[in-house]
């Protein structure tokens, strides 16, 4: 009993990402225990060592469901970009959107970092990889690398701050 237990507790303990968290599930083993002490409790033939034992499993389901939540939530943020990335980041961009060029100051909210090429699409957390983005930007790109041209109709690539110039690809109507 106690190894399966601390097989939890030790991924615990160890220091790990949100991502590892999230993607954790114990041993075949642990599942298995789990497993014929639920049958063993139906069946009423749970011994007080085993129910004892059962629930501390349940309190470590418990632990390991707000784990994972706060897991998921703290994974929203791209927490493998250190603060020394971000300032430098910043610091390139000159405080403003690579995307619309809005100025940090000029905007309700503070900017992002952005990954050009998401994590989702293979993109690292590297500097070639990163960009300023104000929340309007940010939210817009999401996520996406292409998009539809309405007047085309064709697939065409996002602005990518690292490689295109902002020329190519929009105008200013500042009057």
């Amino acid at each position: 009993m106690l190894a399966l237990y601390f097989e939890i507790v030790d991924f615990i303990a160890a220091g790990t990402t949100p991502q590892a968290v999230i993607d954790f599930r114990p041993s075949p083993e642990a599942q298995q225990r789990v497993a014929t002490l639920i049958e063993r409790e139906k069946a009423d033939t749970l011994s007080p060592e085993e129910e004892a034992e059962l629930n501390h499993f349940m309190e470590l389901e418990h632990i390991l469901r707000m784990a994972k939540a706060r897991a998921r939530k703290s994974s929203l943020v791209a927490s493998d970009v250190s603060e020394e990335l971000r300032t430098e980041v910043a610091r390139r961009s000159g405080q403003r959107c690579e995307y619309c060029l809005i100025h940090e100051g000029d905007a309700g909210f503070p900017h992002q970092v952005d990954h050009i090429v998401s994590r989702k699409h293979g993109g690292w957390s590297a500097l070639d990889n990163l960009a300023y983005a104000c929340l309007v930007c940010n939210r817009h790109k999401g996520s996406d690398v292409a998009g539809i041209d309405p007047h085309a109709g064709e697939v065409v690539r996002l602005l990518n701050p690292r490689s295109h110039r902002w020329t190519d690809h929009f105008h200013s109507r500042a009057r």
